[in-house]
């Protein structure tokens, strides 16, 4: 689930492979109004894992555990690019500084440029749950717990919950938050 900047536009998918798009109106005192489903983005073959917004509102990142995440342009519905992980199954991913960025069940880390092609690969980890980016730097968390930092081609540990990683968040001063099913958050 995730939402353009502006609030207008709810995008949100699911494990038959749907990712819907609904435009949110609210009335003269800011209450809800009912969605109006405005289109269905095709292509994936395995449940939504991810959905990611750029800044602008105007690209849209999914990842599926059919092994592809794709961008997508959000004013016309088309598929920009489809990029494979090569039979992984993609737990999340998100935009990063000038790219893209996505990780995997098998613990693999890929890191993208926005035409799809892999500028970079990191192995060798725990499975992968989640990650969030902030300018050049990459976060991401395993079902270990332990919570990664890559930047300029380096990734060192940053920190260690006592089970799986389910969330990572960087506030608006850039403090990364990660949460994790051992009921504690870590700032």
């Amino acid at each position: 689930l995730t939402a353009t900047p502006d609030g207008r536009i709810l995008v949100c998918g699911d494990d038959r492979a749907h990712i819907d798009m609904w435009l949110m109106g609210f009335d003269a005192n800011q209450r809800g109004l009912p969605l109006l489903q405005r289109a269905r983005l095709h292509g994936h073959t395995a449940p939504i894992s991810h959905l990611s917004m750029n800044s602008s509102g105007r690209l849209l990142l999914s990842a599926a555990l059919d092994s592809k995440v794709r961008l997508w342009n959000l004013e016309d519905g088309s598929c920009v690019s489809e990029l494979d992980h090569n039979g992984e199954s993609i737990s999340s991913c998100d935009f990063w500084g000038s790219g893209l960025s996505s990780v995997s069940l098998e613990g693999v880390l890929r890191i993208w440029d926005r035409r799809g092609i892999q500028i970079d690969l990191v192995e060798g980890h725990a499975p992968l749950t989640c990650l969030a980016s902030k300018r050049n730097r990459i976060y991401f968390g395993s079902r270990n717990g332990e919570v990664f930092c890559y930047e300029r081609g380096q990734t060192k540990q940053i920190g260690q919950h006592n089970a799986e990683v389910t969330g990572l968040c960087i506030h608006l001063d850039g403090t990364l938050l990660s949460s994790s099913r051992d009921g504690t958050v870590h700032i």
